[in-house]
């Protein structure tokens, strides 16, 4: 990767452990991406906190950036930092691109948000399972692609059979979600900010 590098956020779900979402941070890592995977003060943590946990997440690596001793000193990116979730940690991470509109992407794994209120202009892919007991998407992920901004760049990716974990790991839906979530967090948050997703994928 060439410097600087752009940053990316990854929270697990509802009384769930960062080791849920773990193989998405040597995914990411392996393609110049920083990752930083995180826990929550509480494993019962709803939406609303998980999305400052995530805000706290990118607020340590701007510190990384700025820390003497630190490997990531100076390599960092800080206008390009994304934010990713499983769950409710996926409605999180929805909501903390309302709560900071500088996030350069959002990549919601199977997110569960009741009452969403997703104004906010930051490119968000969503993966929903098409099989999913806990968030089915007619109630969470369709809702959440529909109630965003129709001029914000957004793509809604459903697996056929996919589960609530289908997302949980860049192999899910035989490695195809791996893909395209690398190729939206190139597209926006790392090389080529100036480009918009084509109006045929929105």
């Amino acid at each position: 990767a060439t410097q600087p590098l752009a940053s990316i956020a990854i929270i697990p779900g509802y009384t769930a452990l960062p080791a849920s979402v773990a193989d998405w941070g040597p995914f990411y890592a392996s393609h110049g991406i920083v990752t930083i995977i995180i826990g929550t003060n509480s494993i019962f943590d709803l939406p609303e906190s998980r999305a400052f946990a995530l805000l706290d997440a990118l607020e340590t690596i701007k510190q990384e950036n700025a820390r003497v001793s630190s490997p990531l000193l100076g390599a960092l990116n800080l206008n390009q930092l994304a934010v990713s979730g499983w769950s409710m940690g996926g409605g999180g991470a929805q909501r903390a691109a309302v709560l900071d509109n500088s996030i350069a992407a959002v990549v919601a794994l199977c997110p569960y948000l009741n009452n969403a209120q997703l104004n906010h202009q930051s490119p968000l892919l969503i993966f929903s399972g098409e099989n999913d007991a806990v968030a089915p998407p007619a109630i969470h992920a369709n809702i959440h692609y529909d109630i965003t901004p129709e001029n914000t760049d957004k793509l809604l990716f459903e697996i056929e059979n996919g589960n609530h974990s289908v997302a949980n790991t860049p192999q899910g839906g035989n490695g195809v979600i791996g893909g395209i979530a690398l190729s939206w967090v190139k597209l926006y948050a790392v090389s080529y900010p100036h480009l918009t997703l084509p109006t045929i994928l929105r």
